[in-house]
């Protein structure tokens, strides 16, 4: 008897969802909000996961997770628009070293940029988390880094290279896709999420950034929900100061570590761009699969079918919309995992 999965993959929605060293120049970003779209969905019943992330309990004013060593080494993404991919495997090795499933992993992004599934543009040009869903929940990925090393030079697709199908190191059994956040104060989700899952993928607009100090604060509001940039998060301080803004975020860039304080710097909590139009990700990974033959699967991109859906019989705040996947087994087979999308 085989052993299938189908689309083996959880994905909760929290809330309400509708060179070696770049050291100067211009700096490749590549978040696209507008691309893919995200999925519609509302939550209606709040499950005890999503309790436990708007808990009131008191948080410190400092947190930083360097100091537990759940975060691994700054890489550079180079000339390439591919932040995106570099925040997602940051979030995903986190999380193995917080689980204790590896002591310093090293994934391949450009094999996620490669893989990613979906019908838009190559992935060097751009993403969000919502990128990322495919090539997981496919279970492709991750890839160890030494088996599809990311190029050191050029800028475009025929120096990037393709990536063939690997064997993963590990495998991503559930994203929980956090809220944008509602206003600059509104902070103690993510921080919370940050405390359970790890480092999380984070967004915000770049080019403002002061370099020599490693700090960002954009307070204008026309720049409200235009972010460009994907990094990851690894800490908060909530006395640290940017001009006259006090508490700021700790995140990791993929610039290199000549930039910013050896590749880390501050995002202030009153900088409108940061997770405003695309909220926070969360990765949770495993080193052992459910020694699964086949995966059944129609959307490779793992969501846009809802997108599609949405514009007829999900429209609207009362109608609630159904439906089904159908797939004809390939022979007499085991169903071992069954992978969703649901509200927490």
């Amino acid at each position: 008897m085989g052993r299938l999965i189908l689309a083996a993959f959880a994905c909760f929605l929290v809330g309400e969802l509708l060179a070696d060293e770049l050291d100067r120049g211009p700096r490749a970003t590549g978040f696209v909000p507008s691309f893919p779209p995200k999925p519609h969905f509302r939550a209606t019943q709040p499950s005890a996961h999503g309790a436990r992330l708007r808990a009131a309990a008191p948080l410190p004013s400092f947190y930083d997770i360097r100091s537990n060593g759940w975060v691994t080494a700054v890489k550079n993404q180079g000339g390439y628009g591919s932040c995106w991919a570099f925040a997602a495997c940051a979030s995903v090795e986190s999380a193995l070293v917080k689980a204790g499933l590896a002591e310093s992993p090293d994934l391949s992004e450009k094999n996620l940029v490669n893989l990613k599934g979906d019908s838009g543009e190559h992935g060097i040009y751009g993403g969000t988390p919502y990128s990322t869903l495919g090539y997981f929940s496919r279970w492709q990925g991750g890839v160890r880094e030494e088996l599809d090393p990311y190029p050191t030079s050029g800028e475009t697709v025929a120096s990037f290279g393709k990536s063939p199908e690997l064997e993963p190191c590990c495998y991503v059994s559930k994203v929980v896709l956090l809220p944008p956040r509602a206003s600059v104060a509104d902070n103690d989700f993510m921080k919370r999420a940050l405390v359970e899952y790890g480092a999380l993928f984070v967004n915000y607009y770049s080019g403002w950034e002061d370099n020599s100090a490693g700090t960002s604060c954009i307070t204008d509001e026309s720049y409200l929900g235009e972010a460009n940039h994907a990094v990851t998060l690894v800490g908060w301080d909530d006395t640290f100061r940017i001009g006259s803004h006090t508490g700021a975020f700790t995140v990791k860039n993929s610039w290199g570590t000549r930039w910013g304080d050896r590749g880390y710097y501050r995002i202030a909590y009153d900088d409108v761009t940061f997770c405003m139009s695309i909220g926070a990700a969360a990765y949770v990974a495993e080193t052992n699969s459910l020694s699964a033959s086949v995966v059944y699967q129609y959307d490779r991109t793992c969501y846009l079918g809802y997108e599609s859906a949405h514009s007829s019989s999900f429209s609207g705040d009362r109608i609630a919309g159904r439906g089904f996947n159908r797939y004809t087994a390939s022979g007499d087979q085991e169903i071992v995992a069954v992978g969703l999308f649901a509200p927490i």
